[in-house]
């Protein structure tokens, strides 16, 4: 149950960031240039993604609270480093970024060091 804790709080913590970018393209797409406009911003896809974005950052935050009143941090945070992965397979399955063979090996790596660290 702690380890899906931290997993569900990094996920948050990914959707939190997908969110947040989303938000920020359709805000360039408006180009807000008065303090009129950028009031008018809150009640646009920005200010949906951005509420949304602020909303799965406050149940990561409560999901890693939970799980760092149950194991050390020095075993839970390494786990944080996931958060790469989620965030690179997210913005390729919904916003179409490129996954380069770079980022293959680094995150590849990454999932190599969580699980050594997961064995202690």
């Amino acid at each position: 149950m702690i380890i899906a804790s931290i997993l569900i709080s990094i996920l948050l913590s990914s959707m939190t960031h997908i969110t947040l970018k989303i938000g920020m393209n359709y805000l360039n797409q408006l180009a807000p240039s008065s303090v009129a406009d950028w009031l008018a911003v809150a009640w646009t896809p920005v200010g949906l993604y951005v509420f949304l974005g602020m909303l799965f950052n406050l149940m990561a935050m409560l999901t890693w609270l939970y799980a760092l009143k149950h194991v050390d941090v020095s075993y839970a945070y390494p786990f944080s480093a996931l958060g790469f992965v989620f965030v690179m397979l997210i913005a390729y399955v919904f916003m179409h970024e490129a996954i380069s063979l770079y980022r293959l090996i680094g995150v590849s790596l990454i999932i190599l060091g969580i699980l050594f660290v997961s064995q202690s």
